[in-house]
């Protein structure tokens, strides 16, 4: 009777305690997961940043903007 008793207790009582313990246990992993992940997030976006100041000048201070036309004389056919 004492272990039908005890095995009630477990089931009922300590065994939803348990797994609510270990979902909290689970969800700080996740949470610590992420943490590294925002740091090089940031970090990408810093580089992007500094990447798109650079190229928007060249070293004499004009811009080169490429047109899409092209000179079709060199390709006509004769």
């Amino acid at each position: 009777m004492k272990k039908f008793t005890i095995g009630l207790i477990f089931g009922a009582i300590l065994f939803p305690i348990l797994n609510s313990l270990t979902e909290v246990a689970f969800s700080w992993i996740e949470v610590l997961k992420i943490k590294p992940t925002r740091i090089i997030n940031d970090w990408n976006k810093e580089m992007v940043s500094e990447d798109q100041s650079l190229q928007d000048t060249n070293v004499i201070g004009f811009q080169y903007v490429p047109s899409d036309e092209y000179d079709d004389e060199e390709y006509e056919d004769d």
